[in-house]
């Protein structure tokens, strides 16, 4: 049925795929890393570099995807399916046209942008040499991975999370398959280093791409290509445009703060792409619960029932907190063993484990924000978390972490402190706005 009820039974049907889905998605990337850990450190903290900025530009250019995804849900669940196909095509030409532009740009000035992430007298020739190879290939398969994305969000939209879920599986062993193989040289293939986790990550993207249209093509679903208009295309930019203005900011700040990093050295680098490894399992879990409140939300608002679109979402915050609690637990219980895992020296794991004990406060706070976050853009109201990446990543986070790294001289541990005051912020926003998802059902 299009319009899903708003028990925990319907959330979790929707959001435990996407939690495996985030988790393979996870496992992925620490796997990745391990591999790059074992051939070398230096291997491991040039992707401080080339990750931060493949993640944040393929999210700043694939934003259309969010507008698309928003109107495909609050379509299926007026039950207007023609007009699912219009914004699926829209969105998908809006879609390739800025992943070939972000091709062409990030091929055209790979070392420029990977100069401004990093302080030349605090990092190793070695290590920037890495990270503008993985950049090269990231940025020539970039357009295959927007187009993925975006594909997943309008099937998530209408309810189906669980192909995804199959596609990130199958995507994801042929990534390690791959990187292992070409990092490491084995089966008489040539040892490549970062250059073999490069070739892993592109055909991946490849791969996920196909998976992820396959379903369009099946004569069952709603989700198919119909001739769109220039008045679906309008809608889908006027829902994006907010989001692009959120990402922008957030990631702006976000490559400020990585720059931040940068400047602390090869072994901070290296601890903290440690540390967002292990918590990227906490962000994957607010994630996946994010994605089934934009799916109901964006199907309640549809159908004009913007009360059953609060409830679903309060009561996926319930779940999505008590899980991100648990995780913050097992943070400070095994911190020291996981933090081990990827760094050896001593003094590395004391000072990996002294912020993760701070990123375990966050975790239920990064629950709250993502859910409430993802529920607004489901509903097509943008602005408000547009209005939140300004103020908290933006101002707040870039304003902690200078002072607590560099003024008070608290250096890593003071970026994940500054880093979670910002999630206090937010929580404490979207608690006070949170009442203004009921108004968007005026939209519609």
């Amino acid at each position: 049925m299009p319009n899903r009820d708003s028990s925990f039974r319907s959330i979790l049907r929707l959001a435990l795929p996407a939690l495996a889905q985030g988790l393979l998605s996870t496992i992925v990337f620490i796997t990745d890393r391990l591999i790059l850990a074992a051939y070398s450190e230096q291997a491991l903290g040039s992707m401080q570099v080339s990750g931060p900025l493949g993640w944040i530009l393929g999210s700043l250019f694939g934003a259309f995807g969010v507008g698309m995804s928003s109107w495909v849900g609050r379509s299926y669940g007026a039950k207007t399916y023609d007009e699912i196909g219009r914004y699926l095509t829209g969105g998908l030409i809006l879609s390739i046209t800025m992943g070939i532009l972000l091709s062409i740009l990030g091929l055209s000035f790979v070392t420029s942008i990977s100069n401004l992430m990093v302080d030349s007298s605090q990092v190793s020739l070695g290590l920037m040499d890495d990270a503008n190879i993985y950049l090269k290939y990231l940025f020539s398969t970039i357009a295959f991975q927007i187009l993925s994305a975006n594909l997943a969000g309008a099937l998530q939209s209408i309810g189906n999370t669980k192909w995804p879920m199959y596609s990130t599986l199958v995507a994801g062993l042929v990534n390690l398959g791959l990187s292992a193989t070409f990092v490491h040289g084995l089966f008489g293939c040539p040892k490549l280093g970062v250059e073999g986790a490069a070739i892993g990550t592109a055909v991946c993207y490849v791969v996920q791409f196909l998976l992820n249209l396959a379903p369009v093509f099946h004569k069952e679903t709603v989700l198919k290509f119909r001739r769109t208009t220039k008045e679906h295309i309008k809608r889908i930019v006027s829902v994006s445009l907010p989001t692009i203005a959120e990402r922008t900011l957030y990631h702006g700040a976000y490559l400020v703060f990585c720059a931040m990093i940068g400047h602390l050295g090869d072994q901070a680098m290296s601890v903290h792409q440690a540390l967002i490894s292990i918590e990227s399992f906490g962000f994957i879990s607010a994630s996946a619960f994010g994605i089934a409140a934009f799916t109901l939300s964006a199907q309640k608002i549809g159908a004009q029932e913007p009360e059953e679109a609060q409830k679903a979402v309060k009561r996926t915050i319930l779940l999505g907190g008590i899980t991100l609690s648990l995780f913050g637990a097992l943070l400070v219980v095994f911190g020291e063993f996981i933090i081990g895992q990827f760094v050896s020296s001593p003094k590395s794991i004391s000072l990996g484990y002294s912020c993760m004990l701070v990123a375990a406060l966050a975790q239920p706070m990064m629950a709250y924000v993502e859910i409430w976050s993802a529920a607004f853009r489901g509903a097509g109201n943008t602005k408000t978390p547009m209005v939140a990446a300004f103020i908290g990543p933006t101002i707040v986070r870039l304003s902690s972490c200078y002072l607590l790294a560099f003024h008070y001289e608290m250096g890593l541990v003071g970026i994940w402190v500054g880093s979670t005051i910002d999630w206090i912020f937010r929580t404490l926003f979207f608690f006070l706005t949170k009442n203004r998802l009921a108004k968007s059902a005026q939209n519609i």
